[in-house]
């Protein structure tokens, strides 16, 4: 699923993360690489970089759907 995320186009994921799955999105447009930085992007395997959804981000994206 493809979402616009502080405008920027992210995909909707899961990653798994100590035997827990974790929501998460991935940058569409590597162009966002700079601003996705301000909103807690990181990098937990090298060359991975992704956003991990808290419950109220996660909520808003399935309300917006």
């Amino acid at each position: 699923m493809i979402i616009d995320f502080h405008g920027m186009l992210c995909k909707y994921g899961i990653y798994r993360v100590i035997g827990e799955n974790k929501p998460i999105l991935t940058l569409v447009n590597d162009k966002d690489f700079g601003k996705s930085l301000q909103y807690d992007f990181v990098e937990p395997q090298y060359g991975f970089w992704c956003h991990f959804l808290t419950d109220e981000e996660l909520e808003k994206i399935y309300m917006n759907r």
